[in-house]
């Protein structure tokens, strides 16, 4: 075997052709529509219904369970109207196509 073929490792294969995550195909296996809200969304329609908007977690890890259900019961309270829920499901859609998941099982409550 030569020098060569020796580097020749699938794994360094791997890292030299990665692939962009957003090129590969996906399927979202359990999507709760409340909990996939975007923060604007949830922002304009906590203003829209008067609900009060809780804290910004984008991008954290909830500190406990509670924080994760004040804003997935806010996410809750501020479907009101069909236009809110037709709004949401477009969005979420939406957003599972921009990251390239063409198939999602989405459960609503």
């Amino acid at each position: 075997e030569s020098a060569t073929t020796s580097l020749h490792h699938p794994k360094l294969e791997m890292i030299e052709h990665e692939r962009d995550l957003r090129t590969l195909p996906k399927a979202e296996l359990h999507l709760h529509l409340e909990g996939a809200m975007r923060r604007a969304t949830l922002v304009e329609l906590c203003h829209k219904h008067k609900v009060q908007v809780p804290a910004d977690t984008a991008h954290q890890r909830f500190e406990d369970f509670s924080a994760f259900v004040d804003v997935y019961t806010a996410a809750c309270e501020v479907l009101r109207e069909k236009s809110d829920v037709r709004r949401l499901v477009m969005e979420v859609a939406e957003d599972a196509r921009d990251s390239g998941e063409p198939y999602f099982n989405d459960s609503f409550l």
